[in-house]
């Protein structure tokens, strides 16, 4: 009876969390913890709730409860252990586990000289994430320009199946809108790199589903874009994100209309995995970006989503993450970079990208009719005009 009850509440927990019910999900773990108090997993499920909930202080508290039934010692002894496999003097550095935010982050153990952070240690249990970045701080100097800095790697370990990566600590204040074309132009080093990234970084799960209404949930899409039944199911999903939206017939008129091209005339048939596929940061949010305070460079970091997909997924992700109007799309990355914005291809799948993003974006409240607007007049209209320019273009 016990592990059956279990099994509902583990179940429910997945429910409540795929729809963004964070009180609920913590309150799922909450029991869950109370049943099996040794069981590590409940404790890594209630501090993600609590985490994504904006509870950082208890989501801090239950995975430092989470890794000490992993690794079986109290926290300071898990520091020591990271800190004897750095290889420098630390005798004026200061180490001490923090969560400091992050959806999929268990904290970090930062390092601190005259209280000033000079680097710090991710925790990791994804180990194709951490296989990932591992991969990109080891590669990066010889395969990238000198567009913008992301950290150095100092040292990588692992205890008990869990990744400890220790990297340096880039200081600099959010980019702001004058540091655009900056950052986009980052984006399209990102996409410029050689071979070697596209023989070392693989797609293998195509089974996709939108299954938060974020933008986290479309980039996957984007990644195997030319695959028909990718494009079926980011249709289908997209209908559902529709249904309850304040302006649920305005965005299926635009869907339809998308739909009309990517399935009905199998526009997915265009792409050329060689030519506009290439290798994306994969969470290029404004979170991961920085702008360097002394040289003014972009700093880029948080490379555990590295990914071969659509070349102009990261530029997408960006600006529709900043919430611009399509005016102000075109103007930063149309218009704004010709050369890689050449093909007329590479044109009507980014804008694809910002209309799936942007339809995604939509809330269902009431009290969101003014940005819903906003999103179908000034995103969602203007967008599937030029879509359906380009591509009559291109079927010309």
């Amino acid at each position: 009876m016990t592990e059956l009850f279990i099994k509902d509440l583990r179940g429910l927990y997945k429910k409540y969390k795929q729809s963004n019910s964070w009180k609920s999900a913590i309150a799922c773990a909450k029991y869950l913890i109370d049943m099996a108090p040794d069981h590590p997993a409940y404790y890594r499920m209630a501090g993600r709730a609590c985490a994504l909930a904006g509870d950082r202080d208890l989501a801090s508290e239950y995975y430092e409860e989470f890794l000490l039934r992993i690794h079986g010692c109290p926290i300071p002894e898990l520091v020591d252990k990271v800190r004897q496999t750095l290889p420098m003097d630390l005798n004026n550095v200061e180490s001490t586990y923090e969560y400091i935010g992050g959806r999929n982050s268990f904290g970090s153990i930062l390092h601190r000289v005259n209280n000033n952070i000079v680097f710090y240690t991710k925790i990791q249990i994804n180990f194709e994430n951490y296989s990932k970045e591992l991969f990109f701080y080891k590669n990066r100097k010889k395969l990238l320009t000198n567009r913008f800095n992301s950290p150095d790697l100092i040292g990588e370990i692992t205890i008990d199946d869990m990744n400890y990566l220790t990297i340096s600590f880039l200081k600099g204040t959010p980019a702001g809108l004058d540091n655009v074309a900056d950052v986009v132009r980052a984006a399209v080093s990102i996409a410029s790199a050689g071979d070697v990234w596209r023989m070392s970084v693989h797609n293998k799960d195509c089974t996709l589903k939108v299954r938060s209404r974020s933008l986290t949930s479309i980039i996957r899409f984007f990644s195997c874009i030319d695959q028909k039944s990718v494009n079926d199911s980011l249709v289908d999903d997209l209908r559902i994100c529709l249904e309850k939206t304040t302006h649920a017939v305005e965005g299926r008129q635009v869907l339809d209309r998308l739909a009309a091209i990517v399935q009905g005339k199998m526009a997915y048939k265009l792409l050329d995995v060689s030519r506009h596929f290439s290798v994306v940061h994969g969470d290029f949010f404004p979170c991961n970006i920085s702008i360097d305070e002394s040289s003014g460079e972009v700093n880029v970091i948080d490379w555990a989503s590295l990914m071969l997909g659509l070349k102009s997924i990261d530029i997408a992700t960006y600006l529709c993450r900043l919430k611009f109007n399509f005016s102000d799309i075109k103007k930063h990355a149309l218009s704004g970079f010709p050369e890689f914005f050449e093909s007329p291809v590479d044109r009507v799948f980014f804008v694809y990208t910002v209309i799936a993003m942007n339809i995604c974006l939509l809330r269902t409240s009431d009290a969101h009719y003014q940005y819903n607007s906003r999103i179908v007049n000034d995103v969602l209209l203007p967008a599937i005009d030029y879509f359906e320019q380009e591509f009559s273009l291109i079927a010309s």
